[in-house]
């Protein structure tokens, strides 16, 4: 009999005869509960929080064709069913970073092999039915499961069937199915219903913007989950106009240039951009003159992930060597009005020789 995987990040997912469901068997390995029978979830990604891995989308909570994340944030996108713990670039995917079972269970369906696409058009025809990629749904008893989604081709480690402890590895962080960076997409199920796993409601429900929360996460790792509207991935200097697949790549890393390369460029990779956010670029010689300041509206409309830049050109044939210094803010004003607040600040030098 087919496994059927439910609609994630609002597409659906039809049959897959290869799949396997396994029978409706107690588990082999204790499940964590809270008193209410309620399932408690570890952290499914083996990363730092906020510093090698951010959750970039959260479930939907809208019900309506608008977008709310649990806390009335814009952090998710139109019928989104989970959480997406995502990586700065292809060069963080490719060191590996491990998928682990939030809680104990049993394998209910698995699927390997699905091609990953890193850069370009995606191809909807050729992952049609198979959006989610390779991954995996978890049984855990008494009606909940999990489900984990866009892993490295050829890196499950379980089989349908198989009994798992919390914490064990089931695979990497990969790009495979429908997604536009490398990503975990973990969504928690009870008796076939979307539950958000920072407040314990139903998929669809209206959220009450993190009041009366009843989180899933075990408490121990609720503070390193604590929500954030915005933030950093990964910010540097290039000597010439940079792109964002040159950025995803990891290029222009480096701490130094040659003084005589013609342009210099900030460059910023961030997460939960809204329409009405202003940035604020800042460059500064070693003599300590500001060769750029400004400010400006992004694009005019929310983004989960954006790239921004900004440059000067060289009037004569060279730089000043020395060390030059960035600083970009990301400015946001509060909901119900206010003077703007600061979302995140980086800064970053680099050596001209």
């Amino acid at each position: 009999m087919p496994t059927t995987w439910r609609n994630i990040a609002g597409l659906n997912f039809i049959s897959l005869n290869f799949l396997v469901m396994a029978a409706a068997l107690a588990l082999g390995t204790a499940v964590a509960r809270a008193a209410d029978g309620t399932l408690e979830l570890a952290l499914p990604v083996r990363c730092e929080l906020n510093k090698t891995c951010w959750i970039q989308n959260y479930v939907d909570r809208d019900p309506g064709p608008g977008t709310a994340d649990h806390h009335c944030g814009s952090l998710s996108y139109d019928g989104h069913k989970g959480t997406d713990f995502r990586l700065s670039d292809y060069a963080a995917m490719r060191r590996g970073v491990r998928v682990l079972a939030a809680a104990a269970g049993k394998v209910r369906g698995m699927r390997d092999g699905v091609a990953e696409k890193i850069g370009g058009r995606r191809n909807a025809a050729a992952i049609k039915g198979k959006e989610c990629g390779n991954g995996l749904v978890l049984d855990h008893g008494g009606g909940w499961e999990t489900q984990y989604c866009h892993m490295r081709r050829g890196s499950v480690t379980v089989r349908t069937g198989q009994a798992v402890a919390a914490g064990q590895t089931l695979g990497y962080i990969g790009m495979s199915g429908d997604t536009e960076f490398p990503h975990l997409h973990l969504s928690v199920r009870h008796n076939g219903k979307v539950i958000d796993p920072f407040d314990g409601r139903e998929w669809g429900e209206n959220s009450l913007c993190g009041l009366d929360a009843e989180p899933l996460w075990k408490q121990q790792i609720q503070a390193a989950l604590k929500y954030r509207a915005g933030g950093l991935l990964r910010a540097g200097f290039a000597p010439r106009k940079p792109s964002k697949p040159e950025i995803l790549n990891g290029e222009f890393a480096a701490a130094a240039y040659p003084r005589t390369v013609p342009t210099l460029f900030f460059w910023v990779l961030g997460y939960g951009l809204r329409a009405d956010d202003i940035e604020e670029f800042l460059i500064v010689d070693p003599g300590g003159e500001a060769i750029l300041f400004g400010k400006r509206p992004p694009a005019g409309r929310s983004k989960a992930q954006w790239f921004t830049y900004a440059g000067k050109k060289h009037k004569g044939k060279a730089w000043r060597t020395g060390r030059y210094r960035a600083r970009y803010r990301l400015l946001r004003r509060p909901t119900g009005g206010g003077s703007r607040r600061i979302v995140f600040e980086v800064r970053k030098s680099l050596v001209l020789r």
